[in-house]
Parts: structure tokens; C-alpha cells; sequence
């Protein structure tokens, strides 16, 4: 696996930019909201909650690695969720795209 973490302020920036790529698609989420519109409403809202915050959004891209196999959607959420867990994220919003 690849990865690459940014962070930064735009919610609906990359909300947007993850689910409009080619054959994107929602896997899993916390979040009641779907579009990117509602999805970055509802970041928004939670995020105003905590104003010591700088920068709320968190941005983690894995990419499997050339030599990688293709992981179905269980594969997914399994190496997701043990990240959040492992980066003490679990307790907070997030989407899998």
C-alpha cells in the first residue's frame, strides 16, 4: 500500500474531488449524507463544534502498490477501519470512497 495524508480547511473540495473520479463510489461511512453538497454540510456543522481546529479536514489516500493484488470492498473497510483504529480515528467522521 501507498499512502499520502493532507489536510486542510475544504470540505466540499475534496468530498468533490474523491467521489467525482472515474468508477468512484461510496463503500462505507458514518455519515448520513451521500452527495458531496450534504456530505460537506455535514462536515461543516461537526466541525464547527470544535474552534480550536485549524484545519478539519483529513485527507488519507491508500493506493495499492504495482505489485499489490486488487482487494475487494470488505478489504476495504477491514484496512480502513484498523487505520482510524491505529491513528485513534475511529470516534470521528469519515468516508470511503
Amino acid at each position: 500500500m501507498i499512502g499520502n495524508i493532507t489536510k486542510g480547511n475544504g470540505f466540499y473540495g475534496c468530498v468533490a474531488y474523491v467521489l467525482g473520479k472515474e468508477n468512484a463510489q461510496l463503500i462505507n461511512s458514518n455519515m448520513a449524507s451521500t452527495t458531496p453538497t450534504d456530505l460537506a454540510w455535514e462536515f461543516r456543522k461537526f466541525a464547527q463544534l470544535n474552534q480550536r481546529v485549524e484545519k478539519p479536514v483529513l485527507h488519507i489516500s491508500l493506493n495499492p502498490a504495482p505489485s499489490d493484488r486488487i482487494l475487494d470492498e470488505w478489504e476495504m473497510c477491514m484496512i480502513a477501519q484498523d487505520l482510524m483504529e491505529g491513528l485513534e480515528l475511529k470516534n470521528n467522521q469519515f468516508i470511503l470512497v
